[in-house]
């Protein structure tokens, strides 16, 4: 693998690596295809199933005035039941079926459970989780860092959501940062297969060091937080850094996120049983 150094830091992609036409035919565009196929193929079994109720002795009537009913007396915020109403008297069946499937968040039960589990479980190393990670020079400027460091024998970590290979980073980045000795995740990677798991997201900014240093904040690894380039007009935002007793929650945070497809994460090695208590949810 090549890399780049230059006065921005080190980089692991070239330049035009990245950008709308590079998307379109990458893997990314061939998953987006595939997404959009899937989504075709679903609206026409809905409107398939809408076409045939109405001839069963009023049944879409019957069916919309029992899911409207069923929308008011249920537990969902005044503004959520609004937005299913509408949807359902517009789209009896569809909008039914629709309500059906995002309920029952098919596609995050088993993330979920397994992040319970970890949760009921609950020393030199960085462990860096963000939601947004681009190339330039502010990632440039801390992958140098990372990669000296990896070298030396501390233990990187990089886990990153999933939505930076629709704009900034390719499939293949956590090979790339394998190959200068630094761990790298995706948290729900992008994949062809319509799913409510990509209602969630790692929207996290946490930085730990060797378990009695953490910053945590608003800013992303990319350059438009540092204001190096103007993407969304002056950027102010915020991060803080933390010592003591409350650096350990962060490690355990990043240790839950970090060991949900494992079956032994490593809790022991990073944070003793006496210290597991001072986990805090968040996400």
């Amino acid at each position: 693998m090549k890399t780049h150094l230059d006065s921005n830091g080190l980089s692991l992609l070239k330049k035009g690596q990245k950008g709308l036409v590079h998307a379109v035919f990458s893997r990314l565009g061939l998953i987006v295809l595939l997404f959009a196929l899937q989504l075709m193929v679903l609206f026409s079994m809905f409107r398939w199933f809408e076409e045939f109720l109405p001839h069963i002795l009023g049944g879409t009537a019957l069916f919309t005035a029992f899911m409207v009913l069923y929308l008011l007396n249920g537990r969902l915020d005044p503004t959520a039941k609004l937005t299913w109403l509408i949807v359902i008297m517009l789209l009896p069946v569809f909008g039914a079926l629709l309500y059906w499937y995002t309920q029952s968040d098919i596609g995050h039960r088993a993330l979920k459970e397994r992040f319970r589990q970890l949760t009921e479980q609950t020393r030199q190393f960085i462990f860096l989780e963000y939601f947004i990670v681009d190339e330039g020079l502010m990632w440039g400027r801390i992958l140098e860092i990372l990669a000296r460091k990896a070298a030396e024998g501390v233990d990187v970590r990089v886990m990153y959501d999933g939505t930076c290979e629709f704009s900034t980073l390719p499939h293949d980045y956590p090979k790339r940062l394998k190959q200068l000795g630094i761990a790298c995740k995706m948290f729900a990677p992008v994949t062809p297969f319509v799913s409510t798991h990509y209602n969630y997201r790692d929207h996290r900014k946490i930085l730990v060091i060797d378990g009695h240093t953490a910053f945590n904040g608003g800013v992303n690894l990319a350059d438009e937080y540092i204001n190096h380039i103007i993407k969304f007009g002056h950027w102010k935002d915020t991060a803080v850094m933390l010592k003591g007793e409350a650096v350990k929650s962060f490690t355990l945070m990043f240790l839950q996120m970090w060991g949900l497809g494992e079956k032994n994460p490593e809790f022991d090695r990073f944070c003793p049983e006496n210290h597991r208590a001072a986990y805090v949810t968040g996400m």
